[in-house]
C-alpha cells in the first residue's frame, strides 16, 4: 500500500507539467494493474491453502517401493521429480531417505518417527504437525523448512544446515543440534528439555518464550538472538556468545555462564539467581532490575553496564570490574566483593550492607543517598567519592585510603 501511495503522489506531481487527462489515464492503468496483482495474490493464497490441506494420494508402499528401486539401481532418490512433492499425512516411519533430494516436499502431519534423513536435501520442505520422534536429520540441509507444531523428541539434527527454519511451538526435548547452522531460525515457544545445542551457530535466531531444563548450549553462538522470556533453568552455556542478544525477562537461574560474552545485550529483568558466571563479560549490557542473588561472578566484567535497581545480594563479586557502570538503586547485601573495581560508578541510593568489600576500589564513585551499613571496607580506596546524603554506619575502615573526614 505504501508503494501505491508514493506512486500516486508522484503521478499527481507529474500532472503539473503534463496533460491532466494523460495522468488520469495512467492512474486508471496503474489501478487496474494493482487490482489484478492483488486478485492474483489472493488466488495464489487460496490455492496454497487448499494444497496444504490435501493429503498425499501416494501410499506408504508406493514410496517404500520407489526408495528400494532407486537404491537397488544405485540411482538418486528425487522425491519431488519422480513421484511428486506431496507426502502429507503418510506413514513414513523407519524409511531410509539418506541423501535424498526432497526440495519443497510437503510432509505435513506425516509420521516421520525413526526416518533416516541423513545428508538429505530437504530445503523449504513443510513438516507441520509431524511426529518425528528419533528421526535422523544429521548433516541434512533444512534451510527454510517449516516444521512448527511438530514433535521431534530425541531427533538428531547434528551438523544440519537450518538457516531460516521454523520450529516454533514444537517439542524438541532430547533433540541434538550440535554443530548445526541455525542462523535466523525460529525456535520460539518450543520445549527444549535436555536438548543439545553445543557449538551451534544461531546468530539472530529466535528462542523467545521457549522452555527447558538441563539444555547444553556449550560454546554456542547466539549473537543477536532473541531470548526474551525464555525459561532455561540449569542450562549449560559455558563459553557461549550472547553479544547484542535480547534477553529481557529471561529466566537463567542456576545457569552455567562461565566465560560467556554478552556485551551490549538487553537483559532487563533477567533472573540469574545462583548462576555461575565467573569471568563472563557483561560490559555495556542493559541490565535494569537484573536479579543476581547468590550468583558467582568473580572476575566478571560489567564495564559501563546499566545495572540500575539490580539485586546482587549474597553474590560473589570479587575482582569484578564495574568501571563506569550505572548501579543506582542497586542492592548488595551480604556480598563478597574483595578487590572489586567500582571506579566512576553511579551508586546513588544504593544499599550496601554486611558485605566484605576488602581492598575494593571506589575511585570517584557517586554514593549520594546510599545506605552503607556494617560493611568491611578495609583497605578500600575512596579517592574522589561523593557522599552527600549517604548513611555510613558501623563500617570498618582499617587502612582505608583517602577516606573522607565525614566517615570518622
Amino acid at each position: 500500500m505504501n508503494f501505491c501511495k508514493r506512486l500516486t503522489v508522484y503521478i499527481i506531481s507529474l500532472s503539473i507539467t503534463f496533460n491532466v487527462c494523460v495522468a488520469e489515464d495512467v492512474m486508471r492503468y496503474i489501478g487496474d494493474v494493482i487490482e489484478e496483482v492483488q486478485l492474483q495474490r489472493e488466488d495464489s493464497l487460496l490455492l496454497a491453502s487448499k494444497i496444504k490441506l490435501q493429503e498425499s494420494k501416494l501410499t506408504r508402499e508406493e514410496v517404500k517401493h520407489y526408495i528400494q528401486k532407486q537404491r537397488s539401481e544405485k540411482k538418486q532418490i528425487n522425491i519431488a521429480e519422480d513421484i511428486g512433492d506431496n507426502l502429507s499425512g503418510l506413514d513414513l516411519s523407519d524409511l531410509d531417505l539418506r541423501d535424498a533430494k526432497m526440495f519443497r516436499v510437503r510432509m505435513d502431519n506425516a509420521n516421520l518417527n525413526n526416518v533416516n534423513f541423513q545428508n538429505a536435501y530437504i530445503e523449504e520442505c513443510t513438516m507441520q504437525g509431524v511426529n518425528g520422534i528419533n528421526a535422523n536429520f544429521s548433516g541434512a540441509s533444512l534451510a527454510g523448512a517449516i516444521a512448527n507444531d511438530a514433535n521431534f523428541e530425541g531427533a538428531n539434527f547434528s551438523g544440519a544446515y537450518m538457516e531460516y527454519a521454523d520450529f516454533h511451538n514444537s517439542n524438541l526435548e532430547n533433540a541434538n543440534f550440535k554443530h548445526g547452522e541455525l542462523s535466523f531460525s525460529n525456535f520460539s515457544n518450543t520445549k527444549l528439555n535436555n536438548a543439545i545445542f553445543s557449538k551451534i551457530n544461531a546468530k539472530s535466531s529466535n528462542f523467545s518464550m521457549s522452555k527447558g531444563k538441563s539444555m547444553n548450549f556449550l560454546h554456542a553462538n547466539l549473537q543477536g538472538a532473541k531470548l526474551s522470556n525464555v525459561k532455561w533453568n540449569g542450562i549449560d552455556m559455558e563459553g557461549a556468545i550472547l553479544n547484542s542478544a535480547f534477553l529481557n525477562n529471561a529466566d537463567l537461574s542456576g545457569a552455567n555462564l562461565f566465560v560467556v560474552s554478552a556485551r551490549e545485550a538487553l537483559m532487563k529483568g533477567v533472573n540469574m539467581r545462583f548462576a555461575y558466571a565467573e569471568a563472563a563479560d557483561f560490559s555495556s549490557i542493559d541490565g535494569e532490575n537484573l536479579n543476581m542473588r547468590g550468583a558467582k561472578l568473580n572476575n566478571a566484567f560489567f564495564r559501563k553496564a546499566n545495572l540500575s535497581n539490580a539485586d546482587l545480594s549474597f553474590s560473589r563479586i570479587s575482582y569484578v570490574d564495574f568501571f563506569g557502570a550505572n548501579m543506582e538503586g542497586v542492592i548488595m547485601h551480604s556480598c563478597i566483593a574483595s578487590g572489586a573495581v567500582f571506579n566512576r560508578v553511579n551508586l546513588k541510593s544504593s544499599s550496601i550492607k554486611r558485605s566484605y568489600m576488602y581492598s575494593s576500589n571506589f575511585l570517584k564513585v557517586d554514593l549520594k543517598g546510599a545506605q552503607i551499613i556494617k560493611n568491611n571496607m578495609n583497605v578500600v580506596d575512596f579517592s574522589g567519592i561523593k557522599i552527600d546524603g549517604a548513611n555510613f554506619d558501623k563500617n570498618t575502615f582499617i587502612d582505608a585510603k583517602n577516606k573522607p573526614k565525614e566517615l570518622g
